[in-house]
């Protein structure tokens, strides 16, 4: 078991591993025995997540258990915020729980609903939800659609140039978005009939980050259906530069997400409350 309390001291100690999808990193740890509840880890994930003083993530991933599953997938925003779905992040726990029990095939819940995936030594294929909610939108080149998350994806043609944070921000902020109860901002242009490069801006991230999987699910999907790409499957050059892939049929159902899901690191620390009943890291 990864996660142990040291009562007498007060003192929470946690083993977690570090893995990146395609640059879209994340804490995860190992709770199968259900030994810190939900709200505990939603008030450790900012310190965790922290890229100055804690391990660093774009968001922190908890493998719980699940009567009817493999597994019950927790995933929390680097703020703290609970978060249905993120594709990526689905890639690299069932990568991570691959390790930890053999299986090359996993089924697990979120909030967003039940994901299965297809783990080998190269890469992890995620079968994502049917995307839904498709809406037409008041912003110039935008489309928004859910796939695990709430996305707009704004299509562009100065992609490499555009301050992402500053429109992204805007964007995430916008009418429309709060109509939604927030959304990730997705940009997006083509680069030829099978392919598209992505920029996203994060909510609970509130940056731009390195890749976003359900990001780049909606960006493919939204791509394909305005016709700035026909060819499947459409693969996505991410910021890090990396590559992942989405499939799809024609109603836009069956979606499958592949790419790498890489182990970087693991560790260990301790957590305590201080004064102000907040999370600490000790060193």
């Amino acid at each position: 078991m990864n996660v142990t309390t040291a009562v007498k001291k007060m003192i929470t100690t946690i083993k977690f591993e570090k893995y990146t999808g395609a640059g879209n990193d994340f804490v995860l740890i190992d709770d199968r025995d259900d030994k810190i509840s939900d709200s505990i880890f939603s008030e450790m994930t900012p310190v965790l997540c922290d890229r100055n003083f804690g391990i660093g993530g774009d968001g922190l991933m908890v493998i719980k258990p699940s009567s009817t599953h493999d597994f019950r997938m927790l995933y929390l925003n680097s703020d703290g915020s609970l978060a249905g779905m993120c594709g990526n992040g689905g890639r690299c726990i069932s990568a991570f729980f691959s390790v930890l029990t053999g299986k090359t095939e996993v089924r697990f819940e979120t909030l967003s609903g039940t994901y299965s995936a297809k783990i080998t030594t190269t890469e992890v294929a995620l079968s994502m939800i049917d995307p839904y909610d498709f809406a037409e939108t008041n912003i110039p080149n935008a489309f928004y659609l859910n796939t695990g998350t709430q996305h707009l994806v704004v299509m562009k043609t100065n992609l490499i140039e555009l301050d992402v944070l500053s429109e992204g921000r805007k964007l995430r902020n916008s009418d429309f978005a709060k109509s939604k109860k927030g959304a990730n901002v997705n940009f997006i242009q083509k680069i030829d009939e099978s392919a598209i490069r992505i920029r996203t801006y994060e909510k609970g991230v509130e940056a731009e980050t390195l890749a976003c999987g359900t990001g780049t699910v909606a960006g493919a999907i939204t791509a394909y259906q305005k016709g700035i790409v026909t060819q499947k499957p459409v693969i996505v050059k991410v910021q890090s530069g990396q590559l992942l892939t989405v499939n799809f049929n024609d109603e836009f159902k069956n979606v499958i997400l592949s790419g790498p899901a890489d182990y970087l690191f693991s560790g260990e620390c301790n957590l305590k409350k201080n004064d102000q009943n907040t999370w600490i890291l000790v060193r």
